[in-house]
């Protein structure tokens, strides 16, 4: 199992976006990918349209995404 992890302190540098599209990316590829966000902007939810909680949620519109 392949782990990638992305990180960085500074605001507005494009953790998000980066994080995001590349989660995108690898399950529209057909990877199983678990996407976890520590953001208390709630940031990678408003990114992906869905409400995010403590257990993994599908993401709906992208098989593979949770």
């Amino acid at each position: 199992m392949a782990r990638l992890l992305l990180f960085g302190g500074k605001g507005g540098v494009g953790k998000t976006t980066t994080s995001t599209s590349t989660a995108v990316g690898l399950a529209d590829s057909g990877l199983k990918v678990l996407l976890v966000s520590s953001d208390p902007a709630h940031s990678t939810s408003d990114s992906l349209g869905v409400q995010l909680s403590s257990s993994p949620t599908e993401v709906e519109g992208v098989s593979g995404l949770w």
